[in-house]
């Protein structure tokens, strides 16, 4: 029943963002591909679904199928043959499914219930599940009241760019699912709608149907994908289909400024907006190289001489009119939560989305080493102090290569570095490793200086990324802010991706198979053990704190629950009550009767009984 839920509703949202973005299509007279098309819908869905949330408190999944019945029967002639497109793209999705369904059948909720950070995951499934339960009226209440319990708390987050929360809310108040599946299904949209907008920007850069499917399947495997994937960066997630067709759209946003096309002008500026409202922050870094290279391309073609210029203003006013009534939490939130301290971030979440660099087997992921690290950065050590330290403690632990596993690990091959518990047949694979890695330096410089001198368009506003990454990448290293730094890396996986699968030529591009082959072994190496349902335990942020999966067994069966809307619990932990709460916040409104329960932790097991009994 799980398995029809999920697929049931990714289907049913799949085919409306696809009928919203032939409908604008057709309306705006414009040609924009199926891919492209479905990203333009699922933007516009993102829209209406927060202004419904801040503004209405409907039904909005139910109002936006009805209207869409009832557009289809009237143009259903019209229709009936560009449905048949879709069937094409549930194909593709329907194995990324496929898969994500494997997973839960072997593995089960304890693999699922959150990966690597489960703070922010359970933050943004508390919020998703307090939106479900509340209007926004009555969050607001909440959190103006002062309420004193710890899971309502969570409510503050809804203005805190939230359109992952309302999405996964979207689907828990709309199927059988709960909480936890709801968020595992919004990751499967996103991977979904991750490998529909990379295809249509490899294909716009190789122009070849099969190379761009091949790539696009590489592209969400890689740990460039993975990555985000594993640390639950949810916002992240929902961002990168519309930021990869802002990317694919920008030569051609160029386009239609210098001839006046209007409407494609005011999509473009339209997809940007969204950009802003899922994830500030990744808009805000990637407004900068995509100016600059607007910027520049209009003052060659010498636009702003000519009497087009209100076309910009147009653009202006889209932008405005679709971010004004999310202001809160989009800019004001990207002000004084990201911006201010953002560039002066004291934070040290680097030592546990970082350690990967330093390959599989290096000790900063262990968690006495992470604590002398913290204790040594509070204690204001210089940066130069912290690799001696870091260099010093491989050493003494055995990881004596760990130098080699540096470009690997940057570069997406995370998984073919140096592993202590092969031991004495580790030693023979150093040379390959080390050959390896003056392969990969080779081919990114190779690929980066053709890419400079390349005259595509595409390959031009690619260089004004790179200018852009190198130029602030030296920046936060030279400030300290490396936390800031691993962020900026984690946005600029996919020219990083690009850099590493791609054969750039000077008139042609070609994809090296091998290489993206080895690029999307990745997760299949990760998820090659169950292991209490963190995977294969090494420094990738697969897991924060292992000993929350290993010492808890987070699959209960909510029959138990079902009867009981409060709890009192023997614990204090603040993961364990989070998770209760978020049981026990579905079935508060659904139960019309004052059954408290009480839940103790016992033997790595929650045992709850009824008190009214």
């Amino acid at each position: 029943m799980v398995y029809l839920n999920i697929f049931t509703i990714i289907t049913v949202l799949l085919f409306i963002f696809f009928i919203i973005g032939k409908l604008i299509n057709n309306f705006l007279n414009t040609n924009y591909s199926l891919e492209e098309g479905i990203i333009i819908g699922f933007s516009l869905f993102i829209f209406l679904i927060n202004v419904n949330f801040y503004y209405f408190n409907l039904n909005i999944l139910l109002i936006i199928i009805v209207s869409l019945l009832i557009i289809i029967f009237f143009k259903r002639r019209i229709l009936y043959n560009e449905t048949k497109e879709f069937l094409k793209i549930l194909y593709t999705s329907f194995i990324l499914i496929f898969l994500s369904f494997i997973l839960v059948y072997f593995y089960g909720l304890q693999f699922i219930i959150f990966r690597g950070n489960f703070y922010d995951y359970f933050s943004y499934l508390s919020t998703a599940s307090i939106i479900s339960n509340y209007s926004f009226n009555e969050i607001k209440d909440i959190i103006n009241n002062d309420n004193d319990n710890l899971f309502l708390s969570y409510g503050q987050f809804i203005f805190s760019r939230p359109s992952s929360q309302i999405l996964i809310s979207t689907i828990n108040t709309n199927t059988l699912l709960n909480i936890f599946y709801s968020g595992f299904t919004f990751k499967i949209i996103c991977i979904i709608l991750a490998q529909i907008s990379s295809y249509a920007l490899f294909f716009e850069i190789i122009k070849n149907k099969n190379k761009s499917l091949i790539l696009s399947f590489g592209f969400i495997f890689s740990f460039f994908y993975f990555y985000i994937y594993e640390i639950d960066a949810l916002s992240n997630l929902l961002a990168i289909p519309v930021l990869l067709i802002i990317i694919k759209n920008t030569p051609r946003f160029v386009e239609s400024l210098l001839k006046n096309h209007i409407a494609e002008s005011v999509v473009y500026c339209f997809l940007f907006s969204i950009l802003v409202i899922i994830y500030p922050e990744i808009a805000l870094v990637f407004s900068i190289p995509l100016g600059f290279y607007i910027i520049n391309n209009l003052i060659k073609k010498k636009f702003f001489k000519k009497l087009n210029i209100l076309i910009l203003f147009l653009c202006f006013i889209t932008v405005f009119l679709i971010i004004l009534p999310l202001y809160n939490s989009t800019i004001e939130y990207l002000i004084n939560n990201q911006i201010r301290g953002g560039l002066n971030s004291k934070v040290d979440y680097w030592g546990y989305y970082g350690a990967f660099i330093l390959g599989k087997d290096n000790p900063i992921y262990d968690e006495s080493i992470v604590n002398q690290v913290k204790h040594l950065w509070s204690e204001k050590f210089t940066f130069s102090k912290l690799l001696k330290f870091i260099h010093i403690t491989n050493l003494e632990l055995n990881n004596n290569f760990y130098y080699l596993n540096i470009v690997p690990s940057i570069l997406g091959f995370f998984h073919l570095t140096t592993d202590n518990k092969l031991k004495l047949f580790d030693n023979f694979l150093l040379f390959p490793l080390f050959i390896f890695n003056i392969y990969l330096v080779l081919r990114v410089f190779k690929n980066l200086r053709k890419l400079i001198l390349s005259k595509n368009q595409f390959m031009q506003l690619l260089k004004f990324f790179i200018i852009f990454y190198f130029i602030f990448s030296i920046y936060l290293l030279l400030n300290f802010q490396i936390w800031s730094l691993i962020k900026l890396f984690s946005f600029f996986g996919i020219l990083i991706f690009i850099l590493v699968s791609m054969n750039i030529g000077e008139k042609k591009i070609g994809i090296n198979n091998i290489l993206i082959v080895i690029l999307a072994a990745l997760p299949f190496y990760k998820y090659s053990e169950f292991n209490n349902g963190i995977g294969k335990l090494d420094s990738f942020p697969s897991i924060m704190k292992p000993e929350l999966k290993n010492n808890i067994e987070w699959a209960i069966k909510y029959e138990d629950y079902s009867n009981c809307s409060k709890f009192e619990s023997n614990f204090y932990d603040k993961v364990k009550y989070i998770y209760i709460s978020l049981i026990f916040n579905e079935f508060n409104n659904k139960n019309n009767n004052d059954n408290t329960c009480k839940v103790i932790f016992k033997n790595k097991n929650f045992i709850i009984s009824n008190l009214n009994d």
